[in-house]
């Protein structure tokens, strides 16, 4: 990055950060998701200076920006949303009892520690698949990959999780 566009961007940030914040909170129910929002646009900003550098509009661009980021905050709302409702029915359907609880708490604690043992990028494009139910396709546009980067990367994570899974010992 060069100094011209470190300074393009804190004046930009300067001048517009407010007024992105207001923006995203007369569209979103709360002031932390809004902060949010705001703040992801300006990640992506900073990440795309040079797109940005271009552009002859920049409060417009980034209205552009954080409206994808809201549209992408309130799709990951609904998809959790949706998983707690899901796992809500199904957990109605049986009542497990104490033992049972605790060997699933006791796998889902050593699935977690395998996964941290993991390097960031393995976490990251798990948690993109698995947290986030993304797609090879949508991993690819998250990651600025191509899709078979992104199924080809996925699947070596996955197995590196597995192995990491298989060393740790059952509790």
């Amino acid at each position: 990055m060069t100094e011209d566009q470190e300074r393009l961007f804190s004046a930009a940030f300067d001048a517009h950060y407010s007024t992105v914040l207001r923006y995203c909170r007369s569209r979103l129910a709360n002031l932390e998701d809004a902060a949010d929002a705001a703040s992801g646009t300006f990640m992506t900003a900073w990440r795309r200076i040079d797109d940005f550098s271009r552009v002859e509009y920049q409060r417009a661009w980034l209205f552009q920006v954080a409206r994808l980021t809201m549209a992408n905050q309130r799709r990951s709302n609904r998809r959790s949303g949706e998983l707690n409702a899901k796992i809500g029915r199904l957990a109605s359907n049986f009542a497990p009892d104490a033992a049972e609880i605790a060997v699933s708490a006791s796998e889902i604690e050593n699935a977690m520690a395998a996964l941290r043992n993991l390097p960031e990028s393995d976490q990251e494009i798990i948690g993109l698949a698995a947290f986030e139910s993304l797609g090879h396709e949508e991993i690819a546009v998250t990651l600025d990959i191509t899709p078979g980067q992104a199924r080809s990367r996925l699947y070596r994570a996955r197995q590196r999780l597995r192995r990491e899974f298989g060393r740790r010992p059952a509790t």
